[in-house]
């Protein structure tokens, strides 16, 4: 991006110089014009507008105001500048504002130390005429009283007739700001705002406009998304020929009040440590603000209670609507509201279900359940366990399928607290090391903060080690970096760093009779590793197994001896007979369980299980 400074439209540019250099621009000059006060005398010296006089103060212009100053104006422009001219020497500063305290625009907190610093507030007061000899002498007011609401929400200020005087030196008009339409042809604009059409286009092909120029003065963040807008307007322009801003589909709730947040626990707002004002008017234009602490700070982003649609990156409805620019309100038509069902792992609020029967299909096509399925008819249809039980109680074994699959919000995994909604997570690949299954899993990583958010599957993928498979504890009881403890190793029960603990491992190693315990958690060629390292570097070694981690090596040799083949997981997944010997496949593989049940259901497989405990296996047609 090339940036060049010292540029004036109208001035050392013309916009015709622009439009033959340029196939397309914006126009983002803002809204620098300071507004009239439409009085008698407001020609007179020492008469000046509120954005001009702080870009003087800014640009350290050497202004003098005078002892005393009257702004007019109640936004946070006309607070910026009564408190700059106490700074800059005035001691008497009054502001007139034609309402009262309770319709001034202004945040709070500038009002409340404009008061601590020496700034006079006059309500219900407004200039009728300025007046002096050349330079600004008097202000003459005019009380107000206020009637109904005008168009803007406030109570309208009505003249009284009692008028009063204010010596002044200075006059501040801070009472709205407007386009200079210097360097703008007339073909562009009607005097008061340009002329721009819904794409943020003009009548000048190529010209765009954005920011307070299209929208009018408002916040600074307003006018950034509103040039993204442009920006995209104007690109599709150049690539297509038309000017065509992006499709939005949001569902906007305006019905919620305190009752729908009554879960929520409240808190406070944090404050930033308050400063003497006789201090801040001493340290002049110094930042005086400390700003929030870090503990401040996090617990004040902890009162977010984290609105909107958890499914905004996923939701296939969103992104369909989008493209085909649906309108929701031609499609609108009853709706029912259903309750929503909060399990150990997920949500499911049918209000979002679009019935497309995906969950549905993942229960029965690949996990071989079928805990789910549709109940009622029409509106009232459902997703629903058999007799409308609750999850807990079905046949559901949470492998989370339906939870991926789910083309909208209806189906939400619990996910770590505080995600960043509008943070696509990055996708990392790993395997799953909770059983000897080995799923390949897709980590969805917060790197903002360094920790897992949630797991998925790939199921798309044909030759991935378990098919997309996974179970509840790779899916959803998983560790990050926040609640899994110190990942660190120890020594004596001390911790120690990664080096002094493979410095000592590689000492013990090497000692005669050292025991090598196994855990459950290894794979078969982790096992094989461990055996082969220990014979090699270890005389007399002794390799022991944790909570049964020897049956898998054990019966992997046994095999071996007797030439048979090992079955792969396709075997496993397309087996006509099945035969479990002291098995618990729920809770040690729960992926073999759903293959095994799914062959049972599909392919009429045969299931012999001799000792173990009594699973789903043994139930339905299995």
């Amino acid at each position: 991006v090339e940036v060049r400074t010292g540029i004036t439209l109208g001035g050392n540019i013309t916009l015709d110089e622009l439009r033959r250099d340029f196939d397309g621009f914006i126009l983002a000059m803002g809204c620098w014009k300071s507004s009239p006060l439409r009085v008698a005398g407001e020609d007179l010296e020492g008469v000046v507008g509120g954005i001009d006089f702080l870009y003087d103060v800014k640009t350290n212009r050497g202004i003098k105001v005078g002892k005393r100053v009257v702004v007019v104006g109640g936004g946070n422009t006309a607070m910026d500048a009564c408190r700059s001219a106490r700074r800059l020497g005035a001691e008497e500063v009054s502001v007139l504002y034609r309402r009262s305290r309770e319709e001034m625009p202004a945040d709070d907190i500038e009002i409340v130390e404009a008061t601590e610093e020496g700034v006079d507030f006059i309500f219900l007061a407004a200039p009728s005429a300025i007046e002096g000899d050349g330079n600004v002498e008097r202000v003459l007011c005019e009380r107000m009283e206020l009637g109904e609401p005008d168009a803007s929400g406030r109570r309208r200020p009505i003249p009284t007739g009692e008028t009063f005087i204010i010596e002044a030196d200075m006059v501040i008009a801070a009472v709205g700001q407007g386009i200079d339409f210097s360097g703008v042809p007339e073909s562009l604009h009607d005097g008061r705002w340009m002329k721009v059409g819904p794409d943020y286009d003009t009548p000048l092909p190529g010209v765009f406009v954005c920011g307070d120029q299209q929208s009018g003065p408002g916040i600074a963040i307003e006018a950034i998304g509103n040039g993204h807008w442009a920006a995209d307007s104007m690109d599709h322009y150049l690539t297509k020929g038309i000017p065509k801003k992006p499709f939005v589909y949001d569902i906007v709730r305006d019905d919620l009040g305190p009752e729908d947040f009554a879960h929520v626990e409240k808190a406070p707002q944090e404050q930033v440590p308050h400063i003497d004002g006789r201090k801040r008017l001493s340290m002049g234009f110094d930042e005086y603000s400390p700003g929030l602490s870090e503990e401040q700070t996090l617990r004040d982003s902890s009162r977010c209670m984290e609105c909107g649609c958890e499914d905004v990156f996923e939701c296939k409805l969103r992104r369909y609507a989008i493209t085909h620019e649906v309108e929701p309100e031609r499609l609108a038509g009853e709706h029912i509201s259903k309750e929503e069902e909060v399990n150990r792992y997920y949500i499911r609020n049918m209000d979002k279900c679009i019935l497309c029967a995906k969950c549905v299909r993942a229960c029965d096509e690949i996990a071989g359940f079928h805990a789910i399925d549709f109940a009622l008819r029409g509106f009232e249809t459902v997703m629903t366990p058999h007799f409308y039980r609750d999850m807990e109680d079905s046949d559901c074994t949470f492998c989370g399928l339906c939870t991926q699959v789910c083309p909208v919000g209806a189906l939400i995994e619990k996910r770590v607290e505080r995600r960043p909604h509008l943070e696509e997570p990055e996708i990392v690949k790993t395997t799953c090391q909770l059983c000897s299954v080995g799923c390949e899993l897709d980590l969805n990583l917060d790197r903002g903060r360094s920790r897992i958010v949630r797991v998925t599957t790939d199921l798309d993928n044909p030759v991935g080690p378990a098919f997309g498979a996974c179970c509840f504890r790779g899916r959803y009881e998983f560790k990050d970096s926040e609640d899994a403890g110190d990942f660190s190793p120890a020594m004596g029960g001390k911790p120690s760093s990664f080096e002094e603990a493979l410095e000592a491992f590689g000492e013990l190693s090497a000692r005669e009779g050292t025991v090598y315990a196994a855990g459950p958690a290894l794979t078969l060629q982790e096992a094989r590793a461990l055996k082969d390292y220990a014979a090699l570097r270890t005389p007399k070694a002794v390799i022991t197994a944790v909570e049964g981690a020897e049956f898998l090596p054990l019966m992997a040799e046994a095999a071996a001896r007797e030439g048979l083949r090992r079955a792969s997981y396709a075997d496993i997944r397309q087996g006509d007979a099945y035969l479990l010997i002291g098995a618990d496949t729920d809770e040690e593989q729960p992926v073999l369980t759903s293959w095994i049940r799914r062959a049972a259901r599909h392919k009429n497989a045969a299931l012999v299980c001799i000792g173990g405990a009594e699973s789903i296996l043994h139930k339905g047609e299995t």
